[in-house]
Order: C-alpha cells, then sequence, then structure tokens
C-alpha cells in the first residue's frame, strides 16, 4: 500500500522478498508481525495524506481496458 501511494505502482518482484519468505517461514512471534503490519499501517495512512494518485479510479478508462484486453485475446475486433 505504501508503494503504491508513493509510486503509483506494485512492484512484483519484492526487494523485501527475504523478509516476506522469513514471516511466512513462521521465523517471527505473532507480536512482532502485529506490530510489523502497525507500522505498515501508519506508514501508508501517512502516504495517502501526499499521494498524487486520484481518490477515485477511472471505472470508463478500466471497463475499456478490460475490453481491449478481451479482445486481443478473443481476437475478436
Amino acid at each position: 500500500m505504501v508503494e503504491v501511494a508513493q509510486t503509483g505502482q506494485v512492484q512484483v518482484r519484492r526487494p523485501d522478498a527475504s523478509e516476506l519468505l522469513s514471516i511466512r517461514d513462521g521465523k517471527y512471534t505473532y507480536e512482532e508481525i502485529v506490530e510489523w503490519s502497525e507500522r505498515l499501517h501508519e506508514q501508508s495512512q501517512l502516504a495517502l495524506k501526499t499521494t498524487h494518485l486520484p481518490e477515485e479510479p477511472d471505472y470508463e478508462l478500466a471497463a475499456k481496458l478490460i475490453i481491449n484486453i478481451q479482445n486481443d485475446i478473443w481476437n475478436t475486433e
């Protein structure tokens, strides 16, 4: 959420992948995970206050994009 608010993009290849895998593998206590998530929540709330992203999505643009993708997949235009 923080990176989306700050950059407008989602990174699929995570720079923090090893940390995320450590969480998955149970290397942190429940309390540590809760603290971590609370910090991320605070950071995301701050980032949302200064984001350049619009408050609402462009539904018309999204619908056109979906139709174009479907047309490309089904090769019907």
